[in-house]
């Protein structure tokens, strides 16, 4: 007996596959993103005291309106601070002066002593 075979169907070529799209080429780059507009804290600078650092002693003597200002070192190693304040009668002076062991602790004796004087006249 003799097969017979279903005849045979011819296959249609494949479908093309659709092309890719063209690639986009730019001459420029990206579009950079809008910056956000923020306004900066204000700047707050600390005062010489917050610092810790404290109004020199020139600076001080100046602000009392002292004329003269002299430190001298002792030969016995003690240090004398004179200055001269003008006094309420024009031309005159308020003479002070202390003695310490540094020139430091002289210099605030002496302050201290024409601060308490400016304050009670």
């Amino acid at each position: 007996m003799m097969q017979t075979f279903p005849p045979a169907v011819a296959q249609a070529p494949p479908a093309p596959r659709p092309a890719a799209p063209p690639p986009v080429i730019r001459a420029q780059s990206e579009d950079e993103p809008a910056p956000i507009a923020r306004r900066p804290a204000p700047l707050v600078m600390p005062t010489p005291e917050q610092l810790g650092v404290a109004q020199s002693p020139v600076n001080r003597f100046e602000r009392l309106g002292a004329t003269c200002l002299h430190l001298d070192k002792l030969p016995d190693g003690v240090c004398r601070v004179t200055c001269l304040i003008p006094a309420a009668t024009p031309g005159a002076a308020r003479h002070f002066e202390a003695r310490a062991a540094s020139a430091d602790e002289a210099t605030r004796l002496v302050l201290d002593e024409v601060e308490s004087w400016v304050a009670r006249r």
